[in-house]
């Protein structure tokens, strides 16, 4: 049961020291040795920041596009508004909704690149 669990962990914990130490610093200490702790300490600690900078990343862009979405959402409102208003036909004011979304797509696939 847990034992097993606990047996799996440590292995795993000793065997990415050795590859992390292996490849970082060339030698071939054996697992157990004393700086096997820091460098699992380090190993999270690595895997810990690549989360939260991926995450924060994740969260940025997802806050990007939203709010790139609601303000053409709100803009082609305005403008649906503005000709019902003024009482534009309802060909032009399809057009003209045609051409606004046209226009996003295009401003969309230009932030991309």
């Amino acid at each position: 049961g847990n034992t097993t669990f606990d047996m799996v962990l440590v292995r795993y914990g000793e065997s990415m020291a050795t590859v992390y130490r292996s490849m970082t610093f060339g030698d071939d200490l054996l697992p157990g040795s004393p700086s096997q702790e820091a460098v699992s300490v380090l190993v999270a600690i690595e895997r810990a920041t690549l989360f939260v900078l991926v995450s924060t990343w994740l969260i940025w862009r997802m806050l990007c596009v939203y709010a790139t979405e609601a303000s053409d959402r709100v803009g082609k409102e305005m403008v649906v508004a503005y000709l019902k208003h003024h009482r534009v036909s309802t060909s032009i004011q399809l057009k003209v909704f045609q051409t606004l979304n046209e226009a996003s797509a295009i401003r969309r696939q230009q932030q991309h690149f």
